[in-house]
Parts: C-alpha cells; sequence; structure tokens
C-alpha cells in the first residue's frame, strides 16, 4: 500500500515496490505498506512511516510503536545489489486490476495523448492520490525514456518559471 503525497522521497518507495513485483494499491491493506505518519494505523505486516518534511533526518525519537522509520532503515543501504534479482514481471500484477504490462501500455497511450515524446521532461503539480496519478507521474516518464519535476503549493507563474528553468516540455 502507497499512501504517500506527490513528493521525491515517495518515489523510491514507488519504484522498489515495482521492482520486486508487488502491485501497488492506493488503499486497504497489502504486504508492505509506505505511509505518512497520519495515515496510520494500517494493515500490514511491514510499515515504513515516511514524513516529507523530515526525508532528509527522519522521525527521530517520534517512530511510533511497530512500524519503521523509511529514511533511518532504507536509506543507509547501498545504492548496489549485485546479487539481487528482479521479481517483476510483465504478468504481475501492476496496479488494481492491471498487470505490469497492461499498465506499460497505458502509459505509453497516455504519453501519447499528453504529446509525451521520447526523453520529454515533464512537469506535476498534481496530488498522487491514484493509479492515474501513478500512470501520469511515474510511469509515462518510465515507458518514453524522460523524466519528472514535482512542483508543489505553487502558483501558476512559478510553475510557468519552473517550467521554463527545468526546460519541462510537458505539464500534468
Amino acid at each position: 500500500m502507497i499512501a504517500l503525497p506527490a513528493h521525491w522521497i515517495s518515489v523510491p518507495a514507488i519504484l522498489g515496490c515495482l521492482t520486486a513485483g508487488l502491485a501497488l494499491t492506493d488503499a486497504g491493506a497489502g504486504d508492505v505498506a509506505f505511509v505518512e505518519p497520519d495515515r496510520l494505523p494500517v494493515d500490514a505486516p511491514d510499515v515504513y512511516v515516511i514524513a516529507p518534511s523530515s526525508a532528509a533526518v527522519g522521525l527521530g525519537d517520534t517512530v511510533p510503536a511497530g512500524v519503521s522509520d523509511y529514511v533511518v532503515a532504507v536509506r543507509p543501504q547501498p545504492d548496489k545489489w549485485p546479487t539481487v534479482r528482479l521479481a517483476a514481471d510483465s504478468g504481475d500484477p501492476c496496479l488494481p486490476g492491471a498487470t505490469r504490462a497492461e499498465v506499460v501500455e497505458q502509459a505509453r497511450t497516455r504519453a501519447s495523448e499528453l504529446g509525451a515524446d521520447d526523453g520529454a521532461r515533464l512537469l506535476t503539480t498534481a496530488d498522487w492520490t491514484s493509479s492515474a496519478d501513478w500512470i501520469d507521474a511515474l510511469f509515462v516518464p518510465l515507458v518514453i525514456g524522460g523524466s519528472l519535476v514535482v512542483v508543489r503549493n505553487a502558483d501558476d507563474a512559478v510553475v510557468n518559471r519552473r517550467m521554463d528553468q527545468e526546460r519541462a516540455t510537458v505539464r500534468l
């Protein structure tokens, strides 16, 4: 289960789940949950709490009992695991009601609808509250070999300036 905001610290958790062959859900129970502290409690054997406001240092002494601080548990791990084999397969469940292959096809269709060509740089101001948001913000950039800029809580003038500064070509 992923119950995280549109924030850079959310992306590694989501991509890690996908790499491991886990299906993403935005509600309910799961094998692993990545949540903000205010979304507790959740029904999962492994729960990692992520607070975007403390993404650099973690939660310190405020970690609720029975859960792990994502920053403390995950960030210190090395960036390379040469012996790990990816469990993900095209037939694995990916999003509710869709396999990984189906989600990739949905992302290709969505990229075409958005006019996102290969290598495009997308900018999003949207919250990530549904599977459709994940397709736009995560899968579209992946299938086109592009990238994503996340801008939160900004007015149109700031967003337009960021589009230019970041050389973004598509706004979500």
